[in-house]
Formats: C-alpha cells, structure tokens, sequence
C-alpha cells in the first residue's frame, strides 16, 4: 500500500493526463483507492487536468476492492456528476470493464485510461446495463 510510483510511472500517468487534455475530457470527480501510488496517479491527473483536488476523493474501500465494491462506490455518486474517474487496482478494474462492456480487455496496463459510457440517467442504473467503451489509452501508446 505504501509503495510510490516509480519515474516510469509518473511519466505514464502524465502521459496519459495530458491525451485527456487533448481529448479535452475533464471529470466531474475523481475517485482514488488509499494506495500510495493510486492517490499519487489520482493527483497527477488532477493537476494536469487544472482539476481542484477538493474533487479527488479517497477512498478506503477501492484498496484491495472487487467488482462489487466498485460498483457499490459508483452506485452512491450523486447525480450532478456526469463523469468518474476512478483510480484503482487490477484484477478488479479489467474486471469491471469486461463484465460492464461487450469488448474484452485481457489486462488494463498501468497508467492506462479506460472510458465508459452509459444511457442513464442515475448512477445506480449502470448495474443492470452494458456500457460502451469511448476509448481507450495504454500507457504504451
């Protein structure tokens, strides 16, 4: 838990915030697991992204989570955020993305974004529907 993002990591991460930018795509909320290197990837997106990190919640129960947690954690998002971010751990985020999607992802690398949409109007109604992936960023790219 309290190991720090290594040079490489932090380079990815910026990498990764600034095709964000790019897209010019800014999250209303950013969620980050209490992990030293998730709350560190939480913060460089933040900052590359102009985004207060008063919006940068940490989150006990993202640490060591499953599928279940995450859903349970984006269920309980207010409705006046239209966009998540969350900052996690694998398995549980590839996980989630194959169960909320059609497309198969073997392995989300590190420091890499996957983007989900969904046509709903509450964030509680995405455990019974399939998203669509937006995009989808690799570190490596």
């Amino acid at each position: 838990m309290d190991r720090p993002l290594k040079a490489k990591g932090v380079l990815q991460v910026d990498a990764a915030a600034k095709k964000l930018e790019k897209k010019n795509i800014y999250p209303d909320l950013i969620y980050s697991s209490i992990a030293l290197r998730s709350v560190h990837t939480a913060l460089i997106f933040s900052r590359n992204l102009s985004y207060p990190e008063s919006r940068v919640k940490l989150l006990p129960q993202l640490y060591g989570s499953d599928v279940e947690s995450i859903m349970r954690v984006i269920e309980l998002t207010k409705p006046e955020y239209n966009s998540i971010m969350v900052c996690g751990h694998d398995p549980s985020l590839t996980n989630l993305i194959n169960l909320k999607t059609e497309q198969s992802i073997e392995k989300i690398p590190t420091a890499s974004v996957v983007a989900l949409g969904f046509e709903c109007e509450q964030w509680k109604a995405i455990r019974e529907l399939k998203g669509n992936q937006l995009f989808f960023i690799k570190s490596k790219d």
